[in-house]
């Protein structure tokens, strides 16, 4: 059961177009509205005509246009309005231009963050070990008191597999800690440093 606060109706328009506000916490298009004859449509193509020329352009769509794109909508620069159910990679997941997480960006401290863009294994800021318990530690399932930062699907994946190489040396080896000859020889993928398994995909 959705919150009632979310179950009500509200129309506006924006962009001269009616958005309604109805099982959603923003303003959205009451449907999709296909305006060009093609998708893509004249200026998308124009566009992806200019960015060929610099850059290889074989999984380009269409072009969106951001500043309009709004909830579960997508924008296109012809005037097109798509519904997005995956919302680009799943990366959007309370949708375009969500209102709280553009006044997130309001706050100085949050750009800085954004725009200096730490490698927080390395050298993260005096505020992360805050920001973890209160936001991560916050929601974690029960029982698991560790967190792994990651920035995408793929390093995520990539790491997985680090980690799981990791646990089976320290496994084999029957401790946490490096000798001299392991540490010199890993580099080199030669020696006691080398791991001899692999990953395999299977269907």
């Amino acid at each position: 059961m959705l919150p009632k606060a979310h179950m009500h109706m509200r129309k506006c328009n924006v962009f001269q177009h009616n958005l309604v506000k109805q099982y959603s916490t923003t303003l959205e298009p009451k449907e999709p509205v296909v305006r060009s004859k093609t998708i893509p449509g004249p200026k998308s193509s124009e566009l992806k005509t200019q960015l060929g020329a610099v850059q290889s352009t074989g999984t380009v769509q269409y072009f969106a246009d951001y500043n309009k794109s709004i909830g579960n909508y997508i924008f296109d620069v012809d005037g097109n309005i798509l519904l997005d159910v995956y919302t680009q990679i799943s990366s959007v997941p309370l949708g375009y231009n969500h209102p709280r997480l553009l006044n997130l960006f309001k706050d100085d401290k949050n750009i800085k963050t954004l725009i200096n863009r730490p490698a927080l294994g390395v050298f993260p800021g005096k505020e992360w070990p805050e920001k973890l318990q209160s936001i991560l530690m916050n929601i974690a399932p029960k029982g698991l008191n560790k967190i792994t930062t990651m920035m995408c699907g793929s390093c995520s994946n990539e790491n997985a597999f680090k980690s799981i190489f990791i646990w089976y040396q320290n496994k084999t080896r029957g401790s946490t800690t490096f000798t001299a000859e392991e540490m010199n020889s890993c580099s080199g993928c030669v020696g006691t440093g080398r791991v001899t398994g692999g990953t395999i995909s299977c269907k």
